[in-house]
């Protein structure tokens, strides 16, 4: 944060004092970069268009790559940043220029700039070594394992990063080979789990489920509330199992259910499932990635909650975000995989957000969310249309940010949340998502909402 605010007054600086930018010679340049006063440079230099300074533009970019390194070496990144953007402007063609604007940005958390820098890079020198390294490290830093595969594969045998690179491949294919056997256990799971869900609703259809076990195959049934039924996954608990605890979890839920039905204006009956799990049985039933990475999802009729013995805030939100999910599904009379996962899981983030974590005030004030939402800037919405956002890797969380900002301006819309609704009942009856979308928020809603988006993300 300081790094930003630092940059922001040079910038300030800068225009208040109406610096010439062609008022310091490459001589006097020279000097103050000698002496160390790299800011005095960047102040100089930052409104400097091509063309404009009689020492030329080569040989001030020049200056201005040496004096963004001494910056850089300094630990002062947002004047690296732009004294290394400077020198793109005025020598495109600097290749080394952008792989510091790169460095800076990365050291701000600014993942899009970076990519950005390095892409161009990229553009102009495609069989560079140390770009097509720098390039497939942040790929894969983002999860992007197949594209940091082939970069790492493309740096010339004999560049001083080769080795590092052909290490790079192996644990690229290692990790997608791993992500491919996570995938095709989940799927596995979930098929499991709809055949045993089957049986079950079967099940309770002829009345043999008791009371004890109402779903007919949990290794124990909990309490009940008026719209809630606790089921236990198979094993031990890690957390107590009593009337106290099943009552706190239930209370959790039916507020959920009032603030959810509130937002939503859709109150269903229920019952609705919840099966507590504690972190090992999670990581036993999908993963343990996913036990590491998720609180808690919705699907086939059920809520699953992972860690279920800490009822704190965060447990909460989870649930009121998962309960949107369910909500979603009989919006969509059941076919809910026919709602763009953007739609369902930036509505099921909103309404979470909304009603457990403060709202979007709350998300523009901490600053831990700026970088993600700025991130989250780069990812259009119809990458994420088909596409279930846990398998972004490290673009998940800009991703749910991105989604929940398009969800966000719909609702700005008079009876916005209506025409959501709307929206997910037709799509569930099979009327094309773009129809149903011009259908209720007009013919231009959906290619504005980017932009719409993007704007709101940057506040």
């Amino acid at each position: 944060m300081a790094h930003r605010r630092s940059a922001l007054v040079l910038l300030l600086a800068a225009l208040a004092l109406g610096a010439a930018p062609t008022s310091l010679s490459l001589k006097k340049a020279r000097a103050l970069l000698k002496a160390g006063h790299v800011d005095d440079i960047y102040l100089a230099y930052a409104s400097l268009k091509p063309g404009q300074h009689p020492d030329g533009d080569a040989a001030i970019g020049r200056l201005c790559l040496a004096a963004a390194r001494v910056a850089m070496k300094k630990g002062d990144a947002p004047v690296a940043l732009g004294l290394a953007q400077t020198t793109t402007r005025l020598s495109p063609q600097t290749i080394a220029a952008y792989l510091v604007v790169a460095q800076a940005a990365l050291s701000l958390s600014q993942h899009g700039v970076a990519a950005h820098a390095l892409d161009a890079a990229l553009n102009r020198a495609p069989h560079d070594g140390e770009v097509l390294y720098q390039r497939a490290k942040l790929a894969e830093d983002e999860g992007e394992y197949a594209r940091a595969e082939r970069l790492y594969a493309a740096v010339p045998r004999r560049h001083a990063r080769a080795g590092a690179a052909r290490a790079g491949v192996r644990r690229m294919r290692s990790r997608l080979a791993e992500r491919r056997k996570n995938l095709e256990a989940a799927a596995k799971n979930e098929r499991n789990l709809h055949a045993e869900e089957k049986r079950a609703s079967r099940t309770m259809t002829t009345g043999s489920a008791t009371d004890a076990d109402p779903a007919g195959l949990y290794g124990r049934a909990g309490d009940k509330s008026q719209h809630f039924q606790i089921v236990y996954e198979r094993g031990g608990r890690d957390f107590a199992q009593n009337a106290r605890y099943e009552g706190k979890v239930l209370d959790m839920f039916e507020r959920a259910y009032d603030q959810v039905s509130h937002m939503l204006d859709f109150r269903p009956d229920g019952p609705f499932i919840v099966v507590l799990y504690t972190k090992k049985e999670f990581a036993d039933a999908y993963s343990g990635v996913m036990a590491d990475g998720l609180l808690g999802f919705y699907a086939r009729g059920r809520i699953r909650m992972n860690r279920a013995g800490h009822l704190n805030d965060k447990f909460f939100e989870t649930a009121a975000h998962e309960l949107t999910h369910a909500f979603v599904a009989l919006l969509a009379g059941g076919h809910d995989e026919r709602v763009p996962v953007w739609l369902n899981e930036g509505l099921a983030t909103y309404v979470g957000w909304e009603v457990g974590g403060g709202g979007e005030e709350a998300l523009q004030t901490n600053p831990m969310y700026k970088p993600i939402r700025q991130a989250g800037r780069s990812i259009p919405l119809a990458r994420i249309e088909h596409t279930p956002l846990v398998q972004l890797g490290r673009a998940a969380m800009p991703a749910y940010m991105k989604s929940r900002a398009a969800v966000s301006v719909l609702t700005d819309d008079m009876d916005g949340m209506g025409k959501i609704e709307q929206v997910i009942r037709a799509v569930g009856r099979g009327t094309p998502f773009r129809t149903a979308m011009a259908d209720a928020f007009g013919p231009h809603e959906l290619e504005d909402l980017d932009g719409e988006a993007n704007a709101l993300l940057l506040k």
